[in-house]
């Protein structure tokens, strides 16, 4: 009852701590499934643009693009340009982290990094419990006695700081994914639209093929503008939105470290095959 009198804020604190987890883990699980849909679209883009241009009699030279040093997948030409640029770069490595962890290639704390997540911050631990359990083991590993809530209460300041750069740098991740795979998805179908269209014009096929490329740089732009708009004021919109939405206490929140600058502990190791 006394502690509660005098640090009325640790109960926010602890929902505070208990949210942002699991935003953190709803972002990491969506990495997974992301990863194989990014490769499904990346192979079906290569299948409509091998018959779209095709059609036309113009043979395809598919390109291999490393989307990590360990990841790499065939993609047809504009493919890269689509995805060449720094974020999308720092999005696929963070990805493949994800994925190198759930196949036991590398530690919790070697994905934590990546991320910028507290040590603490165990995603594996908690991908299938939250709640409480994520603040148990925060208090117990922090060696704080849980009736002393001053310690409790620095201890949540610290942690609520610590998880605004994980759960920021997850959550681009994750829209950034999503961009990319609605746009192959969408690349696909509209190569697929334009052989249909093609076919019933009575065009030579140097015509058509100029047709084709010109629709090809038209998307790429277009494409690239989607991508350039998941920029950080995106990303902190969305995470207020579901801060909005369930009604967060922010009192305390921090500022996420947005930056996508790699560090030397931030992937080295995280290849690993």
């Amino acid at each position: 009852m006394f502690e509660a009198l005098m640090y009325p804020d640790n109960e926010n604190r602890t929902k505070r701590v208990t949210d942002l987890g699991s935003d953190c883990v709803h972002s990491s699980n969506a990495l997974l499934n992301q990863k194989v849909l990014l490769e499904s679209a990346m192979a079906k883009v290569n299948e409509s643009f091998k018959n779209a241009f095709g059609s036309v009699g113009k043979p395809v030279q598919f390109e291999r693009l490393d989307l990590t040093k360990a990841w790499y997948v065939s993609a047809a030409p504009g493919i890269a340009s689509i995805i060449g640029s720094a974020l999308v770069d720092r999005v696929f490595m963070q990805t493949f982290a994800r994925a190198q962890l759930e196949a036991g290639k590398i530690t919790a704390e070697e994905l934590g990094s990546v991320f910028k997540a507290p040590k603490w911050f165990n995603i594996r631990r908690f991908g299938s419990s939250m709640g409480a359990a994520l603040v148990i083991s925060l208090v117990f590993e922090a060696a704080i006695d849980a009736v002393n809530g001053a310690l409790v209460r620095d201890k949540m300041q610290q942690a609520i700081k610590d998880m605004s750069t994980p759960r920021f740098q997850l959550k681009r991740a994750e829209m950034v994914n999503d961009v990319l795979i609605a746009v192959l998805t969408g690349m696909a179908a509209a190569y697929d639209t334009q052989v249909r269209f093609l076919k019933k014009m009575a065009l030579s096929d140097d015509v058509k093929n100029s047709m084709l490329e010109t629709f090809t740089e038209e998307f790429i732009i277009e494409a690239q503008n989607k991508i350039a708009e998941i920029n950080d004021e995106a990303v902190i919109a969305a995470l207020a939105q579901i801060d909005s939405t369930r009604g967060s206490w922010l009192n305390e929140d921090g500022k996420p470290d947005t930056s996508l600058v790699l560090h030397k502990t931030d992937s080295p190791d995280v290849v690993k095959i």
